[in-house]
């Protein structure tokens, strides 16, 4: 009679570990369809003409998305990277900017 006590419990545990794991990719999901979308929303709301800073701070609006910075001092150039950890790179938006101001954005999915 214990065995079979101890063999419900073994079940009991194996299935709400199976739950979490469900839960778990289910989250984990959901967070990436959310960044992919941000990432696309934002890429789209971005205007040549705008200024660096009001693009940064649509970035700094987001939950999801962050920013890297680059350039290129002998054209004048500089480069925001725009991705999401959750997309795991999947997803990012490259926006080139002619001193402060935007040139154009693009958006990359793989």
């Amino acid at each position: 009679m214990a065995q079979t006590g101890s063999r419900n419990t073994f079940r009991k545990i194996i299935k709400l570990i199976g739950l979490l794991f469900i839960i778990w990719i289910g989250y984990l999901a959901y967070n990436w369809i959310g960044s992919v979308k941000e990432i696309q929303r934002v890429c789209s709301q971005i205007q040549p003409g705008q200024s660096k800073q009001e693009v940064i701070d649509i970035i700094e609006a987001s939950k999801y998305l962050r920013h890297l910075e680059s350039d290129d001092e002998t054209v004048n150039r500089k480069h925001l990277l725009i991705f999401s950890s959750d997309s795991q790179g999947k997803a990012t938006c490259l926006v080139e900017l002619d001193g402060n101001v935007v040139i154009k954005s693009e958006y990359f999915q793989d």
